[in-house]
């Protein structure tokens, strides 16, 4: 990834390259909810300039998470990282794993503790967390309804859902892509029939006249409204 793409959440992931592991399932995670993380021991082709690239994505990004470790402290990369985001003015937020804050994030509260033994835990109140952030509320929609339109077993697309449906506005955009995956995804289309919830998003009078009228038809042509 030389840089974020589509229309969905972008966090930048700040961490000392001796965490690279936890970075990486960090970041593992993150993505099953459509999110876009951008990891630079994973992110950066050979032969790119390491510095640019850095601040290219840090521009870019919604959220900056720093990971505070023992290692982070000793990182002068991982510093240099959050004094960028700062010269950007990019929302900050520090995740404490065997540390407090420290260096320029003790200006930041830093977020609930991650245990290294329950990094799902973690996660979940995450994105729980992200759907609460009225800044952040269309692009953490539009990256679940990413990942719900991607989805490849009738699992995901369920567990997709139930966390789109914790949502109760929705744009012309999003309906109508929400609908193409619908038609489009074999594994939707199965969810989409035994799913009440998806079914009456669409039956909502307001939803339906959103929806371009070729992507209607077919709905009501697959879907039997």
């Amino acid at each position: 990834m030389n840089g974020f793409k589509g229309n969905g959440i972008r966090i930048f992931l700040s961490y000392s390259e001796k965490d690279r592991h936890l970075a990486g399932m960090l970041k593992a995670q993150l993505n099953n909810y459509g999110i876009q993380i951008f990891l630079a021991h994973e992110d950066i082709p050979g032969g790119q300039e390491w510095e640019d690239m850095i601040i290219k994505n840090i521009k870019e990004c919604d959220l900056f998470i720093a990971l505070l470790t023992k290692n982070f402290e000793l990182s002068s990369y991982a510093n240099q990282e959050i004094g960028i985001a700062i010269a950007h003015r990019k929302t900050i937020l520090p995740v404490q794993v065997d540390v407090k804050a420290c260096g320029f994030t003790r200006k930041f509260q830093a977020s609930r503790k991650l245990d290294r033994e329950n990094i799902s835990g973690f996660i979940a109140e995450f994105i729980k967390a992200l759907q609460a952030d009225q800044s952040l509320h269309k692009k953490v929609l539009d990256s679940l309804i990413d990942k719900f339109a991607t989805c490849r077993s009738f699992n995901g697309a369920k567990q997709t859902w139930n966390m789109i449906d914790g949502f109760d506005k929705f744009s012309k955009e999003q309906l109508n892509k929400i609908a193409e995956a619908c038609i489009d995804n074999d594994q939707i289309r199965g969810f989409f029939g035994t799913s009440l919830r998806v079914r009456v998003l669409f039956r909502i009078p307001q939803n339906r006249k959103a929806l371009k009228p070729e992507i209607l038809e077919k709905l009501k042509e697959i879907h039997k409204f």
